[in-house]
């Protein structure tokens, strides 16, 4: 098992990497709002936004791959929180008619896998200029007219009734490790109060209770089949243990977080893609 190391740091959203020289592309041209909402009563703060695509301004274009996995919710508070693939962080932004400013941005810094698309999409929110709406789209302009970027509305997030897929377990030792290779192991959030699942050897299932961000969960119960190898026996007792042990619950886009009472992550959760 690999541990995820997460780094926080305070760093500004910055062009990583030159990018090809851009023509000028037009953005697209609706009415200014005269607030932060749209024609149709689009909002910039009612969902997470899930990138699907940046057009240049050269001809070319990044389509996201798992849309997803690279959001933007704008808080109404006036704080963005971005998921890049395997990174989230969060800033400040500011609004001003169409203009949309990024304040510095603290982003984990977990090494995603080969073929993520993080680089990119950090870079192309390193040069928002303006925002508009383009029927239900957020079209995110870039400055000198380089290009677009297209975001689609996710649904609220929901604990609820949902197959989470869980992508990383606290060790009992101050880490998070993923997921033994072979194994699988999800966790179901009831309408009933309960909540059942698979520890990647056997199923569980116990209550749980919900107040505003606070969870409580267990006792669990099990069946009691024996683990394939000593490190998913291992991971299973982690796993249950992690989840006893969490009281906060954080829904970002896609992806589920569970903490302890100290702020210590027990499991990371994601919800697969339709």
């Amino acid at each position: 098992m690999k541990p995820l190391v997460c780094l926080v740091v305070g760093v500004a959203l910055v062009a990583i990497a030159a990018g090809p020289a851009f023509a000028q592309v037009p953005p697209v041209q609706i009415p200014p709002p005269t607030s932060p909402s749209g024609g149709g009563g689009a909002s910039i703060t009612q969902a997470p936004w899930a990138w699907q695509r940046t057009e240049y301004g050269d001809g070319t274009s990044v389509v996201a791959s798992n849309p997803n996995d690279y959001t933007v919710t704008f808080r109404t508070d006036g704080r963005a929180v971005i998921q890049a693939d395997c990174n989230t962080g969060s800033g400040g932004y500011t609004l001003d008619g169409q203009s949309l400013t990024f304040q510095p941005i603290a982003m984990s810094l977990v090494a995603c896998p080969p073929g993520s698309q993080d680089t990119v999409f950090l870079r192309d929110l390193s040069q928002v200029a303006t925002y508009v709406f383009d029927g239900d789209k957020l079209v995110l302009n870039l400055r000198l007219d380089t290009g677009n970027m297209i975001f689609s509305p996710l649904p609220p997030p929901t604990l609820t009734g949902v197959t989470w897929r869980v992508t990383g377990v606290n060790n009992g030792r101050g880490g998070v490790v993923s997921v033994v290779s072979g194994t699988q192991l999800t966790a179901i959030f009831g309408d009933d109060g309960r909540v059942n699942g698979d520890t990647g050897c056997n199923m569980f299932s116990g209550p749980y209770t919900i107040a505003g961000s606070s969870i409580a969960v267990g006792p669990l119960i099990s069946t009691r089949r024996a683990c394939l190898s000593e490190d998913a026996n291992a991971q299973e007792q982690q796993f249950l243990t992690a989840l006893a042990a969490s009281s906060t619950y954080e829904l970002m886009g896609a992806r589920l977080t569970l903490r302890d009472a100290d702020g210590a992550t027990q499991v990371t959760l994601v919800r697969p893609v339709n």
